[in-house]
C-alpha cells in the first residue's frame, strides 16, 4: 500500500541512487581529463552518455509505475478520475475489440466481442480503479506495457507518457532554445529545449555509442557538454518527481480538480525556466571561454 509518505520516499530513493551513480562516473571522467588520458577520457565520456540516458529512461518509467500504483491504492471510484485513467484501465479490452475479427478473415467484427467489450466497460467505469504495476518487481515491471518508453525516450514518447498519467507537460520544455544547445543543431527542425537536449543530444549520442559506431565529433560529447547535459537532465528528472508529488498531494488526478492544476504549472514553469536558464548561461559562457582559448593556441 502506497500512501503519500511512502510515495515521497520511493521517488526520493529512486532518484538518489541514480544521481549517485551518474555523479561517480562524472567524477571519474573528469579525473581522466585532468590526467591527460585522452583515450580513457573519451571512453568514459561515452559511458557517461549511456549511463545518463539509461537513468533518464529508467527513472521516468519506474516513477510513472509508482504513481499509477499510488492512484490504484487510493481505491478511487473510476467515475471520479480523469479520463486518462479510464483509458489505461480499459486498454486490454480495447485491444481485444480492435483484434476481434473472424478467423475466416472477414471484416465484420463478432457481435460477441462487442458485447464482451461493453460488459467489461461497464464493470470498469462503474467500479473502483485498480491496476497492478509490479513497480517493486524488477523482473516484471521492466516489461510492463502500461508505460512504454519504446527504448527511445524522446520528446514525443515522454509527452505520451505524461498524457497517460494525466500530467501536463511544462510549456518551457516546448519553447525554442536559442542559442542552440550545440552548434551542430542549428539546422534541426524542432528547436524546442526538450528536443535539443534529449532527442538531438542525449538520445542521438546514446544511440550512436550503444550501436558501436565509430567516434565522431558530434556523436561523442565533450566533457563540458556532458557536464551541463547532466545538470539539465537531472533537473528534469527531479521536476518529474515533484510533479507526481504535487498531483498526488493536491489530488489533481480527480476530474473535479482538473482546472486547479493550471496555477501550479504556471508557477513551476517560471522556476523551471530560471533554473535551466542559469545552467545554460554558465554553459554558453564556458563554451565561449574555450573557443577563445582554442583560438589563441
Amino acid at each position: 500500500m502506497i500512501d503519500l509518505v511512502k510515495l515521497e520516499t520511493l521517488l526520493s530513493e529512486e532518484l538518489s541512487w541514480r544521481r549517485s551513480e551518474i555523479n561517480r562516473l562524472h567524477i571519474t571522467a573528469e579525473s581522466s581529463l585532468t590526467d591527460g588520458e585522452d583515450r580513457i577520457h573519451t571512453a568514459l565520456n561515452k559511458s557517461l552518455t549511456l549511463l545518463l540516458y539509461s537513468h533518464w529512461e529508467g527513472y521516468i518509467k519506474k516513477c510513472s509505475l509508482i504513481y499509477l500504483q499510488y492512484i490504484s491504492d487510493q481505491k478511487c471510484n473510476m467515475a471520479d478520475l480523469s479520463i486518462n485513467f479510464k483509458i489505461l484501465a480499459l486498454r486490454k479490452s480495447m485491444k481485444k475489440l480492435a483484434n476481434a475479427h473472424p478467423k475466416d478473415g472477414g471484416k465484420t467484427v463478432k457481435l460477441s466481442s462487442v458485447l464482451g467489450y461493453f460488459s467489461e466497460y461497464d464493470e470498469v467505469v462503474n467500479g473502483k480503479y485498480f491496476i497492478k504495476t509490479y513497480y517493486d518487481d524488477a523482473d516484471k515491471y521492466k516489461n510492463n506495457s502500461l508505460i512504454n518508453t519504446e527504448s527511445n525516450l524522446n520528446k514525443n514518447v515522454f509527452s505520451s507518457i505524461l498524457e497517460n498519467l494525466g500530467i501536463k507537460i511544462h510549456d518551457y520544455y516546448l519553447e525554442e532554445l536559442t542559442p542552440p544547445f550545440r552548434s551542430c543543431l542549428v539546422g534541426e527542425e524542432d528547436k524546442s529545449l526538450i528536443a535539443q537536449v534529449i532527442d538531438q543530444t542525449l538520445l542521438k549520442c546514446r544511440n550512436h555509442n550503444a550501436h558501436g559506431r565509430e567516434n565522431s565529433e558530434h556523436a561523442v560529447l565533450s566533457f563540458e557538454t556532458l557536464k551541463y547535459l547532466k545538470q539539465i537532465t537531472l533537473v528534469m528528472m527531479q521536476q518529474f518527481s515533484d510533479d507526481i508529488l504535487e498531483y498526488a498531494t493536491e489530488k489533481y488526478y480527480l476530474e473535479e480538480n482538473k482546472a486547479n492544476k493550471e496555477a501550479y504549472h504556471v508557477e513551476v514553469n517560471q522556476v523551471l525556466r530560471q533554473t535551466i536558464e542559469s545552467i545554460l548561461v554558465e554553459y554558453n559562457s564556458k563554451l565561449e571561454d574555450l573557443s577563445i582559448i582554442e583560438g589563441n593556441t
